[in-house]
């Protein structure tokens, strides 16, 4: 089944997606029932390093469903 991402994959993911056009701008970041919650060190570590390496260029919002995440 998914799996969830390291944060070193999801950072690679961004910076790649930062070198296409047009830059990436906005994050949203989906929590499920299912997910982790939004106070677990990866979502507060991604929070913190797309603040401090894009000054602001990029936005991040969490966003909660009251759904079980899609399986694919």
């Amino acid at each position: 089944g998914p799996r969830l991402l390291t944060f070193a994959e999801i950072r690679a993911a961004i910076q790649k997606r930062q070198q296409e056009q047009p830059p990436l701008r906005c994050i949203e970041l989906v929590l499920y029932k299912d997910s982790p919650h939004e106070t677990v060190p990866l979502v507060h570590d991604l929070r913190e390093w797309v603040s401090d390496r894009h000054g602001g260029k990029i936005k991040m919002d969490i966003v909660k469903r009251d759904a079980e995440a899609p399986r694919k």
